[in-house]
């Protein structure tokens, strides 16, 4: 599946308007989407919601640092060190790009005032506390960009974006085989209930075979003596059947013997099964 990943460009503007050029140029040659403060007006509270959305949604950001702080919101911190702060506070992974101090440099991309070099050099701090790139020329940075969002993706990989028809074929094919193998075992499942039912169908009907085949001669009398008793020839399974239902609720041995009477002296008879 081709997966493509949404990059958040953050710099300074106007400073900067080349540099983020060639960041947006390495995204694009790398086939991933680039997305920067450029699109919105990062000094509208409502705008600055979207941006924060669009953070969220972001897979990687890159933060590059010149000698110029940027413009600030009513709190006293630039923009761009907010989007910075945003994206870490999302676990967002951050690719930070600093420009060297012995680069070359037009002054009047400087900030000359205290406050603002003061503000610029924490802010330099806190993007060096992670692993940074240092940079001197566009073209330099292009490289340095490319190669570190390289090795993030291989070493980070994130969710990014794919085609919807793709991710619905992938997501059909897991489904299908969780399906399938699912479906497999409980055929096997069944499969063995059904045998086990089958065994003990088998072993009750030789049991009832067995007993349907011997026969025993039963002595049924009507007083003390047994001289004159009546004698009947039953299959233990007639004598079972006859007593068997009564045993169920402890029945004692005068009423056993009061079911196999009545069988015996019925007359019927249980056939094979």
């Amino acid at each position: 599946m081709d997966k493509k990943y949404q990059i958040f460009v953050s710099s300074t503007y106007e400073d900067l308007k080349e540099e983020r050029d060639q960041a947006i140029k390495a995204i694009l040659e790398m086939g991933h989407i680039p997305v920067g403060m450029e699109m919105f007006s990062a000094a509208d509270e409502e705008q600055w919601q979207l941006i924060a959305r669009q953070i969220e949604a972001t897979d990687y950001y890159v933060i590059i640092v010149g000698h110029r702080y940027g413009s600030e919101t009513p709190e006293g911190i630039s923009y761009t060190e907010k989007e910075f702060d945003y994206a870490k506070t999302c676990g967002v992974p951050t690719l930070g790009f600093v420009i060297d101090d012995k680069a070359a440099w037009p002054a009047d991309r400087i900030d000359k005032e205290s406050k603002k070099k003061n503000k610029l050099d924490k802010f330099k701090g806190k993007v060096k506390s992670k692993l940074v790139q240092f940079w001197s020329t566009k073209e330099d940075l292009h490289g340095k960009i490319s190669i570190s969002l390289i090795k993030s993706m291989s070493i980070n990989p994130r969710i990014g974006w794919a085609r919807a028809d793709e991710i619905v074929s992938l997501d059909m094919t897991k489904e299908i085989t969780r399906l399938s193998s699912e479906n497999s075992k409980l055929r096997n499942e069944n499969q063995e209930l059904k045998n086990k039912q089958q065994e003990a169908v088998d072993e009750v009907r030789e049991a009832l075979n067995i007993l349907n085949s011997n026969e025993r001669t039963l002595k049924i009398r009507e007083n003390a003596s047994f001289e004159g008793a009546d004698k009947h020839t039953r299959t233990l399974l007639e004598l079972f059947l006859a007593a068997a239902p009564n045993l169920i609720s402890e029945n004692s041995t005068e009423g056993v013997a009061q079911n196999i009477i009545i069988i015996g002296r019925s007359g019927r008879s249980i056939q094979n099964t």
